[in-house]
């Protein structure tokens, strides 16, 4: 997922995409905690993107298996990559204080152990946002990989977005989504229910 940075002033937004400034377009804000086995991997498809103007903003939660250090190896090699370490309540807690460190004027999150198949990826959002200054938000349709880097599903839940839908289909989506998060309002950690309240 891509978005506008909110955070950021109107008049900035509007400039959109010029890259010569020295200032990142796009932020990516990345919670981790012991990801040691995944980091590289996540890193690697950032720094991988055929678009430049970027800054990985990676919030470490005090990891203890070693993450930190894999990370410290990337951010002294290329200055786009900032980490921070410290405790943090939750991933959504550290997505928040990485929202609040973020120069970019578009948002993009990916959890330590997720990344971007497609190089192009940043270039297509940017086009986008660029094509039409009312477009606020661009989203991928995830994708599960085994460790072995064999694909075991392709996600539909946002798949009802790619075709016409009859209002009975509509229907049934929006209640199916309304029980699902009634039910993690009754049953889910208090962590995920502050952010559903939110």
């Amino acid at each position: 997922m891509l978005g506008v940075n909110s955070k950021k002033n109107k008049s900035v937004q509007r400039r959109r995409l010029n890259t010569k400034s020295q200032t990142p377009i796009i932020s990516i804000i990345c919670p981790v905690f012991n990801v040691k086995k995944y980091i590289s991997e996540t890193i690697e498809t950032v720094i991988a993107q055929s678009y430049p103007h970027w800054e990985l903003i990676i919030m470490d939660g005090k990891s203890s298996d070693g993450t930190i250090d894999v990370i410290q190896t990337y951010a002294k090699r290329d200055g786009r990559i900032r980490v921070y370490s410290e405790l943090d309540e939750s991933s959504w807690h550290a997505v928040d204080k990485g929202l609040d460190l973020a120069r970019g004027e578009f948002i993009a999150i990916v959890c330590g152990q997720d990344g971007f198949l497609d190089s192009e990826w940043f270039r297509k959002c940017i086009r986008v946002f660029s094509d039409d200054p009312q477009v606020s938000l661009a989203w991928g349709l995830g994708r599960g990989i085994r460790e072995d880097g064999t694909p075991f599903f392709e996600t539909d839940a946002y798949s009802h977005f790619m075709h016409s839908e009859s209002v009975p289909q509509i229907s049934s989506n929006i209640l199916k989504k309304f029980l699902r998060t009634t039910g993690e309002l009754i049953t889910a950690k208090w962590e995920r229910k502050k952010f559903l309240i939110r």
